[in-house]
């Protein structure tokens, strides 16, 4: 990009933003979900706001949040009656159902949806950065606490969240003794933590039970930080990609774009802005940083163009950047703000530190070390130089733009389980030195575009309606519990296996009621049904492409008994070699286990159907769809 060096200086001006506009438009209140791999975090999300925050295939695959998911929802409420809606961003403007007059929105958040799973610890730290408040999940089927669910705790500790919830998940799941004894477990765990003085919310999230209860929570209880928004503009980058597909025309190419989450300040269409460290050069043992300029083509909060983001919210920033910079998650973890404000680059980083997580097993770091460091939204690795007492310098593999008061987050390997875990945390010492080797800083047009943004200085005017009635809440942990429909109080989930009628004739196996036990999967899902909920009969109303399990079940034998095998005009199955009836008995155990029993909530409520082409297992009880493993 050039820029004339005589570019006309920019006035700075005033912009007063109604608060109710603002909402309207993108959040701004970011509330985390953290917590062990498949305690419910993405459940919850979907259940508040409608979306679901796994994005990528791979996600969708294995039912595993891998990045960090963003889902928004708007609370809507009635001033005079208190009538509250939560629904996605997207959705039309509700009405009360008595008046139809429209519902104010009263808060527009964004949910950080954290994934639990040790391999991807580092997303989850690059979140705490941008979080104001979280949600703990812990599973009340599992003992208290995972190890995810103690590093995660560990990893929101000295950061800007400030208040947690914890939300008893998969009550549905115990009894209630066991839900009880589960409490007690949690109330042990978190004395003494962040999470001390955390309010406890029993939930079922597949269900929706005692959800409403969450957002409740959430209006009353965590209110609007408080913003600068006239700081200097700063955003962490966790996404980046390109438009353009191949063999689009010149004259339709599009610049590349990045995502994330503004920590402070503002920025507007038409700025100008750096991006450090930007295009990094390494020649043998020197490595010279380029920082990228450009300007902001487009700004968006999902789907909504706006002229002015302001923190909250995943932000989608247009540039006048050719795409090969950004395509494939190329910056991620690289830092945007205007020209000349950013916090210097570093590649060498001498920290003060304090043990943190829960691996107090671990011998003292010592000059040589491999770690891995955690800084903005990207984890790299990294060779610990030198140690005293609690200073540690460290060698990065990658340059990082990183600003004094950020935390920095050591992992250490631990050999007895063989996996990275928090260790310790630390910010910059003053006289920690930034790389030196940063271009083009000193060159006309970069001081150029230092001047020529436009100061501006934001007011936001809160216009919403005063709600006296509005207080924060004291949650009664046993009445909730009530609302929830525990596991002594169910129908039977198991499945009861047919009998399988076998005889042998001719070298031959004959199963004369074949058709009559695939029959039996589906009746009793249909007996399931008829004393379901409104939510489970339209989930399965929903479902495309079942599978015909009497083909499906004849495959999966072939593959099993290896010999091969035709079901003839009686429907009754014809294998060829003899095999005593167990043997069919554990055959069809085996694939009921593989393609009837829901891996997320172990019910055998399910129904076999396609999505993208893989077969999935629908679950009835908890509306899971589990892609089933080949």
């Amino acid at each position: 990009m050039s820029t004339s060096t005589s570019t006309k200086l920019a006035t700075a001006i005033t912009i007063e933003i109604k608060y109710s506009d603002l909402i309207k438009r993108q959040p701004t209140i970011n509330i985390g979900t953290i917590g062990s791999v498949s305690h419910g975090k993405t459940t919850v999300v979907r259940q508040i706001s409608g979306v679901r925050t796994q994005r990528y295939q791979e996600e969708i695959d294995s039912n595993r949040t891998i990045y960090l998911g963003y889902g928004n929802a708007k609370i809507y409420i009635c001033p005079n009656t208190g009538y509250t809606v939560v629904q996605g961003s997207d959705d039309p403007i509700p009405t009360h159902p008595t008046t139809n007059k429209e519902l104010i929105c009263y808060r527009h958040i964004s949910f950080v949806d954290c994934p639990g799973h040790k391999a991807y610890m580092a997303t989850m730290i690059s979140g705490t950065a941008i979080m104001d408040y979280a949600l703990l999940l812990i599973a009340a089927n599992q003992e208290v606490p995972q190890k995810q669910t103690v590093e995660h705790l560990a990893a929101i500790k000295n950061t800007p969240v400030k208040d947690i919830v914890i939300l008893q998940n998969k009550l549905d799941l115990v009894t209630k003794e066991e839900a009880f004894a589960n409490l007690k477990q949690i109330q042990d765990f978190i004395e003494g933590s962040p999470a001390q003085n955390a309010t406890i919310i029993p939930i079922s999230a597949q269900f929706g039970s005692n959800i409403n209860y969450v957002y409740s929570y959430i209006m009353n209880n965590m209110e609007q930080p408080s913003r600068n928004y006239n700081l200097d503009p700063i955003m962490c980058i966790v996404r980046s990609f390109k438009n353009n597909h191949p063999n689009t025309s010149y004259d339709k190419l599009q610049g590349g774009v990045v995502g994330g989450s503004i920590i402070q300040g503002t920025f507007a269409v038409g700025d100008y802005v750096e991006l450090r460290p930007g295009f990094v050069l390494k020649n043998g043992t020197k490595t010279i940083c380029y920082p990228l300029l450009s300007k902001i083509e487009s700004l968006y909060s999902e789907k909504t163009a706006l002229d002015i983001a302001v923190p909250g919210g995943l932000i989608g920033v247009g540039l006048q950047l050719d795409g090969s910079f950004t395509q494939g998650g190329t910056l991620i973890g690289q830092m945007i703000g205007h020209v000349g404000k950013l916090p210097s680059v570093y590649i060498s980083i001498k920290i003060e530190y304090t043990r943190e997580g829960s691996s107090n097993n671990l011998h003292k770091p010592k000059a040589g070390e491999k770690i891995l460091v955690a800084i903005n939204s990207k984890i790299q690795g990294g060779v610990i130089t030198s140690r005293e007492k609690n200073i540690m310098e460290i060698q990065l593999d990658d340059p990082v733009c990183l600003d004094p008061s950020t935390n920095v987050v050591i992992l250490r390997k631990v050999v007895d389980l063989n996996q990275y875990c928090i260790s310790y945390k630390g910010k910059l010492t003053p006289d920690c030195k930034p790389h030196p080797d940063v271009f083009p800083t000193d060159m006309p047009t970069y001081q150029n575009l230092i001047q020529i943004n436009q100061k501006r200085f934001i007011k936001i005017i809160d216009d919403l309606p005063k709600l006296t009635y509005m207080k924060p809440m004291e949650l009664d942990y046993i009445g909730q519990l009530s609302n929830i429909k525990l596991k002594d109080g169910q129908v039977n989930q198991t499945l009861q296996l047919p009998s399988i009628n076998s005889v042998k004739h001719n070298r031959k196996t004959i199963v004369s009621n074949f058709i009559d036990c695939c029959r039996q999967f589906d009746s009793q899902v249909e007996t399931f049904l008829q004393n379901a909920n409104s939510s489970m009969l339209q989930f399965a109303s929903e479902i495309n492409d079942l599978v015909d399990v009497e083909q499906h079940l004849l495959q999966f034998l072939k593959k099993e008994l290896t010999n091969d095998m035709s079901i003839d005009t009686s429907h009754q199955l014809i294998i060829d070699g003899s095999y005593d009836k167990t043997v069919i008995t554990n055959v069809v155990k085996r694939y009921c286990l593989q393609n009837k029993k829901c891996s997320n909530c172990g019910s055998m409520m399910t129904r076999l159907g396609k999505r993208n082409r893989k077969d999935t297992i629908y679950c009835m009880n908890c509306r899971s769809a589990i892609t089933v493993s080949s």
